[in-house]
């Protein structure tokens, strides 16, 4: 084993160790479990056949009730050590998807904090499913209302956030992720976390829309700030109702919305629901550099600045995705920035966006069972990398120091410690942006091709296959290689 893969493997440990640290077991016939400091919860014994789901008998449902839950009980940080990014090859990875089932699975586990995924649980699936499905009955009989609210709109500039969610008239919400956010209007697109919700028969759920009808549990107000969210935001939903498209047109928007999709939002992208109740959950942040890579716009050389400027990208340290940064999260003024120009960003950890079983499986089979149904789920890749809270420029102090870094660098010798985890950031933050700036023009959406086999009974078969209405560079780079389903 090299150096390199024992380090790997170390830290792997550590991070896992530290969310999920064993502490004092309790006797299995307790009723009740320490989560986190020692605050008892009753335990609740759910059996997976009293549930009416199709995958119920394949899954054993835990043991824990959440409801008391506070936020300081729950973990923000997703460590993707142990919650990992999508692989190339999608959920059709084994060892991938044997990874996408609860880590938090018995009552007599002490755990310092609960990372608020380990949330989610088939009972809320299911209240869900059938929840929205009353919907949909309702809608096509042409007997659904919709209490108007007379709510106000949420205030510009504010984003109320929780990870500990409430529960509301009886109902507990269930877990959806910002795949696609309009910057010019108030649309999101949210994603499901858990395949219980619309897995094996209603996709419909897999995605739906919030927008400024919704309303935030917390502010008790309609909509959002479009220029504040992220894609990867995670959002609890507790209720859904109908988009207008749905109600005009009910059938086919049913239809519709069950196919399968190659991109969470287009033109032609039909959903059946909006999400009625919501709440934003609180994201892990941390400080980290960025650098500009791309800058669109007329350059004015009176003023020295873009005028217009059409848009501004940035990389930063951790996320390999170029991000396209707007006015309101900027402490400075964006005409005024140029091409690699050092930032300094309070940002969001990067988490992965796989969907996940809420529940751990009944047996060994069932889990080889259940991994082998989502094999030809077809993963979306968001376009747009995680957005920073707030971007500002180096201070004078930082610039000198980096100054001093092209010379003699006499910082190091005053402070080697401290060089070499600065060093550290700005060379996670350089991989970032060369990352960033290759995928730039690459296309990144999934496709639908059609292969002309030209002799079936050649061997090894040959496939012919053209891709139409896509950017020619970087398609056929080796540098870009493409994966098919």
């Amino acid at each position: 084993m090299t150096i390199f893969h024992f380090i790997a493997i170390s830290e792997t440990l550590k991070a896992t160790s530290e969310i999920f640290a064993s502490g004092a077991r309790g006797s299995r016939s307790s009723s009740t479990f320490s989560l986190g400091g020692g605050f008892p919860k009753k335990s609740i014994y759910m059996q997976s056949s009293a549930i009416r789901h199709p995958w119920a008998d394949l899954v054993q449902p835990r043991s824990l009730n959440f409801d008391n839950l506070t936020d300081d009980q729950l973990e923000s940080t997703l460590p993707l050590e142990a919650y990992r990014h999508v692989p190339s090859d999608g959920y059709r990875n084994a060892e991938f998807a044997h990874t996408l089932f609860p880590q938090a699975t018995s009552c007599d586990v002490t755990l310092r904090k609960l990372p608020f995924l380990e949330l989610q649980t088939l009972r809320e699936a299911v209240n869900f499913r059938r929840h929205s499905q009353k919907v949909i009955d309702d809608v096509l009989r042409g007997i659904f209302s919709s209490d108007a609210s007379s709510s106000e709109k949420t205030t510009r500039g504010t984003m109320p956030s929780l990870l500990s969610p409430p529960t509301i008239d009886g109902r507990r919400p269930v877990l959806y992720q910002v795949m696609y956010a309009s910057r010019d209007e108030e649309l999101l697109i949210l994603e499901a976390k858990d395949f219980l919700v619309m897995l094996p028969d209603r996709l419909d759920l897999r995605f739906i829309v919030l927008n400024e009808q919704s309303i935030n549990v917390q502010s008790h107000r309609l909509g959002f700030d479009p220029r504040l969210v992220s894609i990867k935001d995670f959002v609890w939903v507790w209720t859904v109702e109908p988009t207008t498209e749905f109600r005009e047109d009910p059938r086919r928007v049913l239809e519709e919305s069950r196919r399968s999709r190659l991109s969470a939002f287009d033109s032609t992208s039909v959903y059946c629901f909006r999400a009625s109740q919501y709440a934003f959950i609180h994201s892990a942040c941390e400080e980290v550099y960025g650098v500009v890579i791309a800058i669109e716009g007329e350059c004015n050389p009176d003023l020295r600045v873009r005028d217009p400027l059409l848009s501004v990208k940035a990389a930063f340290e951790g996320i390999p995705e170029a991000v396209e940064l707007n006015q309101s999260i900027c402490k400075f003024p964006l005409v005024e920035v140029r091409e690699g120009e050092l930032l300094l960003a309070e940002s969001r950890r990067d988490v992965s966006y796989a969907v996940r079983f809420s529940e751990p499986t009944a047996s060994p089979r069932t889990k080889r069972q259940l991994c082998e149904f989502i094999k030809d789920f077809q993963p979306l890749l968001p376009i747009e990398g995680v957005m920073p809270k707030m971007v500002k420029r180096l201070s004078p102090e930082e610039d000198e120091w980096f100054e001093d870094r092209l010379g003699k660098f006499e910082n190091y010798k005053l402070n080697p410690a401290e060089a070499r985890e600065k060093m550290s950031k700005v060379f996670n933050m350089a991989c970032s942006a060369m990352e960033a700036f290759r995928s730039l023009k690459f296309d990144k959406q999934v496709h639908q091709v059609t292969a002309r086999v030209s002799d079936i009974k050649a061997s090894p078969l040959r496939l012919e296959v053209t891709l139409p209405l896509m950017k020619p560079i970087g398609v056929g780079s080796r540098d870009n290689l493409s994966r098919s389903w």
